[in-house]
């Protein structure tokens, strides 16, 4: 398993990539979180997938921050169990 990072205008996102089941040669993806930047507080938001529903990502029960290594420890923590299965 690898954790790779997308990066993009406002928001990253972390990615656990693994190797298929069925096929080991061949790399699947699956997004585990977004960090999402606001210019205009100057804060992080932590969000969360929301598989099968028209929402990709759902905010994370959890104030913005300025501080993006609170959020990480969030995720690290994942006391609401949505990040690690």
């Amino acid at each position: 398993m690898r954790l790779e990072l997308e990066f993009a205008d406002n928001h990253i996102t972390l990615i656990e990539t693994r190797p298929h089941f069925r096929d080991p040669g061949q790399w699947i993806a699956l997004p585990v979180a977004r960090f999402r930047f606001n210019a205009g507080s100057g804060t992080w938001a932590l969000l969360s997938p929301s598989y099968g529903n028209k929402e990709a990502w759902r905010p994370y029960p959890l104030q913005p921050s300025r501080d993006l290594d609170k959020l990480i420890a969030a995720l690290d923590e994942d006391a609401n169990g949505v990040f690690w299965a």
